[in-house]
């Protein structure tokens, strides 16, 4: 396979995103929600992950299910990379780094007897090719999460994903 060197950012990126995206669901909540949550509690912002060995940290924020869905991206990074005609020997080293920006998440807001907050967090992804070039993506967002955890709020009226849309469109609305 010839690889194609320029897919590199692209790839990058894409693994970044799907991530920290909605599709990165387990044990009844977003990993992202079980993330933010552990840096909020335990003052551990950063997760770092080599995407090649499979070695994350810190241990204050890799604990199940998180874990779980590290080892799931983790088996899916080849396919993603071959998916974009790039051969997976031709990348030397991987690392995923997602930093919380605990000191600007918001106030805990009542929504529909549950409680929300936002933090905003970066994500770069980044690659070292065979040819010793850097292929690197970075973005900013802002998560929000249920405060007291998926079983927050018992009996359960929505689900965890009514409730985060619900929020950010009632922020879009102002």
């Amino acid at each position: 396979m010839v690889t194609r060197y320029k897919a590199l950012k692209s790839a990058a990126h894409n693994f970044g995103d799907s991530f920290a995206s909605s599709l990165n669901y387990s044990a009844h909540d977003y990993i992202m929600s079980h993330l933010a949550r552990r840096a909020r509690a335990s003052g551990c912002t950063e997760l770092n992950v080599d995407l090649l060995t499979g070695e994350a940290g810190p241990p204050e924020l890799v604990a199940p299910p998180v874990d779980e869905s590290i080892a799931a991206r983790l088996r899916w990074f080849p396919s993603l990379l071959r998916s974009q005609r790039i051969d997976p020997s031709a990348v030397r080293t991987a690392h995923l780094r997602v930093v919380f920006d605990t000191a600007r998440c918001t106030a805990p807001t009542e929504f529909n007897g549950y409680k929300v907050s936002e933090m905003p967090f970066d994500c770069w992804v980044t690659l070292l090719d065979d040819r010793d070039r850097t292929h690197a993506a970075h973005f900013r967002r802002w998560w929000a999460f249920s405060v007291g955890g998926p079983e927050f709020g018992s009996p359960r009226r929505l689900g965890i994903r009514e409730r985060i849309w619900r929020s950010i469109r009632a922020r879009w609305r102002r």
